[in-house]
């Protein structure tokens, strides 16, 4: 194991960006597409399914299923491109891929991407990547996409964020660590210690503060984004629990950033967190092993991935229960809204 945790910046030029098999990736996308009929106009839900490798499509409004689209090996995290695409992180087979949302269908990837776990992309269109078994964050080129770069990180980077003062913030599950780094220069800015097993790190809204959960601390830390500090913590252990029960990843805000949702993990629930009092108001039992979630504050909507239930969990955030359970497909995990 690699002790020195401090990014290290290695360019790595003439990346081999080769289209290999799309042609048969696609036909295989449009024929296995399953288009519900009479969808209702309004945004689409996009869901991973790392164990499926596919994305589910469903109709934010009529809350049904309408497509199914094959991707590339254990798709995890979704996020949309500046070009208006879905780009996918799939670690099984070593790329992103790249979906169009109007057409239904993978229609591209980004090769040789070392196990790629989770990614953000900036709109100048650069994308930066956690290479896991690497210990690794790439910068990639959307347009060309060549790796431009790679930074040397903690043991296991899982989270990436891009914040307004232009630096990217990693989480290091083994080193416990928080690199935050410049996006352009690529220096290393400040580690920060958090507790046990990081997975995510997230913009509060309304606010000066980045939230990271702590898988193995059963608890969320908050960071000031100008000091680069941890100012608090929330403890997210419901009443009657151990703190090894649960192992929150995935949090989503409300707009003003008054309201967390934090996905708990083992614990099998979300945690409704009051952000400004740092207090857990109530915890909603979901599916097994929620992994990610979504908010559609239009709609009064939280939609939670539950992976190993094969289950999409939908909350109605006005009563904070679960109003209706969908069979997703095998191994949800990430969900982004339209």
């Amino acid at each position: 194991m690699r002790q020195n945790w401090g990014p290290r910046r290695r360019t790595a030029l003439g990346f081999a960006s080769g289209w290999l098999a799309l042609a048969l990736a696609a036909l295989g996308a449009a024929l296995a597409i399953e288009a519900a009929e009479g969808a209702e106009d309004g945004a689409r839900l996009f869901i991973s399914n790392e164990q499926g490798n596919d994305i589910v499509v469903l109709d934010d409004a009529a809350e049904e299923i309408l497509a199914r689209i094959p991707v590339c090996a254990r798709p995890r995290d979704l996020d949309w491109g500046p070009d208006g695409h879905l780009y996918v992180a799939c670690g099984s087979s070593d790329e992103i891929g790249i979906v169009d949302t109007q057409a239904l269908r993978l229609v591209g990837t980004i090769p040789d991407v070392p196990e790629p776990e989770a990614f953000a992309i900036s709109g100048s269109g650069r994308l930066y990547v956690t290479n896991e078994d690497d210990a690794e964050l790439s910068v990639i080129d959307l347009s060309s996409k060549e790796t431009l770069a790679t930074v040397e990180t903690g043991v296991e980077p899982e989270g990436v964020t891009l914040d307004p003062e232009g630096r990217v913030w990693i989480t290091s599950e083994a080193a416990s660590l928080l690199h935050v780094i410049e996006a352009e220069g690529l220096a290393l800015i400040k580690d920060i210690p958090t507790g046990t097993r990081p997975r995510r790190v997230t913009i509060r809204p309304q606010s000066g503060e980045m939230w990271a959960t702590a898988e193995h601390a059963a608890r969320a830390d908050i960071i000031d984004r100008g000091r680069l500090e941890v100012i608090g913590t929330v403890d997210l252990t419901p009443e009657g629990r151990e703190p090894y029960e649960i192992t929150p990843v995935g949090m989503a805000f409300t707009p003003d950033g008054a309201i967390a949702y934090v996905a708990l993990g083992r614990g099998d629930a979300v945690a409704k967190v009051d952000a400004g009092a740092r207090t857990v108001l109530d915890v909603i039992p979901v599916g097994k092993r929620p992994w990610n979630l979504a908010l559609s504050p239009g709609r009064n909507r939280l939609y939670v991935a539950n992976g190993p239930s094969g289950t999409l969990s939908i909350i109605d955030t006005r009563t904070d229960e679960v109003i209706r359970t969908l069979e997703v497909g095998d191994g949800p995990y990430d969900v982004l809204l339209e």
